[in-house]
């Protein structure tokens, strides 16, 4: 069984359907637990889908633990992105897209937070580092980076042993106008120290992506 996390605003729609494409109905999905509420935080509740006997990938919105326990041997997968580009990528999706099930949403857009408001709130602050728990980096069969998009498609490929893929981009913001979003120097550091746990997470992935990454590029080569 192979397990994918989707991190929220992490590439999980573009990467679904890559999941899609190459697993077909052995894809399942699983978004019925709220997370990014402050039900979800307080693990009020966690349901699981009826999961078919031919389902070899999960992917979905749920915490590494809830399959930990029910396939300890499973292969799990995930995405990272910076931390403060996740958190602003949420705020502006959920002013376009309202999601009125979940209560963090409805209370963002009721008291019309700013996005240091937003940010402030203990459900959506390092989200990342809360979603693997209790795994570590090097648990993870692959793990792609939102930033290096295209480089981790290639991991995807060469980790998973997949002959042919389609990269799909998709659930983008578009009125976003360049790489980064714009935020100012002092929302960009005040988000970062709100998500400490989540900012070390990212630079640690990053370090041992790029180094899965050259490995899988020079494993190519001398095959």
């Amino acid at each position: 069984m192979i397990i994918s996390i989707h991190i929220p605003k992490n590439a999980g729609v573009s990467f679904y359907l890559t999941l899609k494409d190459i697993y077909k109905n052995r894809l399942q999905t699983d978004y019925q637990d709220k997370i990014g509420s402050i039900e979800y935080l307080r693990r009020n509740f966690e349901k699981y889908p009826k999961i078919k006997n031919y389902t070899t990938i999960i992917h979905g919105h749920f915490q590494a633990e809830k399959y930990l326990k029910k396939y300890p041997h499973a292969q799990f997968i995930t995405w990272f992105r910076d931390p403060v580009e996740r958190i602003v990528s949420l705020y502006y999706f959920w002013k376009r897209k309202p999601d009125y099930k979940n209560s963090t949403c409805v209370k963002m857009l009721e008291k019309k937070f700013s996005l240091l408001e937003f940010a402030g709130m203990p459900e959506v602050r390092d989200m990342q580092p809360y979603l693997i728990k209790p795994l570590n980096l090097t648990d993870f069969k692959f793990f792609g980076i939102v930033e290096h998009y295209y480089m981790s498609m290639f991991l995807f490929k060469s980790s998973m042993g997949i002959k042919k893929l389609n990269i799909h981009y998709d659930n983008v913001n578009p009125n976003k106008k360049n790489e980064m979003y714009n935020t100012s120097r002092e929302e960009r550091k005040r988000i970062r120290n709100l998500n400490r746990e989540g900012a070390r997470l990212y630079q640690k992935a990053k370090l041992l992506f790029y180094a899965r990454f050259l490995f899988a590029v020079l494993n190519r080569l001398i095959v």
